[in-house]
């Protein structure tokens, strides 16, 4: 799952308490008063970071700036959206978004109506799903960065792990409609749901490393947009297939198998794509 989204391993139970002991607009209470609550201590503490643009210290020395340095132009926009590195970050992002908009609109609603979960047990399920989204988050990013610390990582490292990442959510979706009874679907829910969420802060890192600060909020900007572009439409798409179908099962299954082709297809083009090194050396050494 997406990063900010983690909240759901401790809202999905808490709320759906709220949902059966007390109605559904207790849920919607809790959430306007978490969110307020937040929205006041964020104001209250927050401050910038060490990027945030200030000047140095009234009480430091002036330095000699020496000789001005030789500042070449940035590459051109279009040049570097046509990157392999940011295309390739475009489509595990894409796949990514694709399999999280999924489990954001229909997974509560199919452990419910296909799995026979009540209402506490789907809560707990999404919940562990975004539990292990987050391990994943934690333990695969720095198990990468300590392996190219220590030279024991390939060029190609960023690139495997973004299009694997993405290309086993594909494959657990392609499995699912033929999981039969559990616990395999459960399995399968978990990798599908879980694992694509190592390629959102990874292809974040790929990106940056190719384009030159003076671009990166433009780059980043259209990657963001494009990127996320499935939550748009991936909810709409599987209600309409699963609303088409003879029957429910028929539906979920023909949601789940195109769904399986995006993110396995954008996966596979994210690991051949992606190759930083490669593109910063394209583009004269200025990522």
């Amino acid at each position: 799952m997406d990063p900010s989204c983690h909240g759901t391993a401790v809202s999905a139970p808490v709320l759906t308490r709220f949902i059966v002991h007390l109605g559904r607009r207790s849920a919607f209470v809790a959430l306007a008063i978490v969110s307020a609550t937040w929205c006041v201590v964020r104001y209250a503490v927050g401050r910038d970071g060490p990027y945030g643009g200030a000047g140095p210290a009234p009480h430091a020395a002036p330095k000699d700036p020496g000789p001005p340095a030789r500042v070449s132009a940035p590459p051109p926009l279009r040049r570097l959206l046509l990157g392999g590195t940011v295309v390739g970050g475009v489509l595990s992002a894409f796949g990514s978004h694709w399999a999280l908009a999924l489990s954001s609109a229909w997974l509560p609603v199919y452990l419910r109506t296909e799995l026979g979960f009540g209402a506490a047990r789907a809560s707990v399920a999404v919940s562990s799903v975004s539990v292990l989204s987050l391990l994943l988050l934690l333990t695969v990013p720095a198990l990468i960065d300590r392996r190219k610390r220590r030279g024991r990582a390939g060029g190609a490292v960023d690139g495997v792990a973004q299009g694997a990442a993405v290309l086993v959510s594909g494959a657990a979706l392609a499995l699912l409609p033929f999981a039969g009874r559990r616990p395999l679907p459960l399995v399968l829910i978990a990798g599908a749901f879980a694992c694509h969420s190592v390629a959102l802060p990874v292809h974040s890192v790929t990106t940056a490393a190719v384009v030159p600060p003076a671009r990166r909020g433009a780059v980043f900007g259209v990657v963001a947009a494009t990127g996320t572009l499935p939550g748009m439409f991936v909810p709409f798409l599987t209600g309409h297939l699963v609303d088409g179908a003879a029957s429910e099962a028929a539906g979920y299954s023909a949601a789940f198998l195109l769904s399986a082709v995006v993110p396995a297809t954008c996966g596979a083009a994210a690991t051949v794509m992606i190759r930083p090194a490669r593109d910063t050396r394209a583009l004269g050494g200025e990522g």
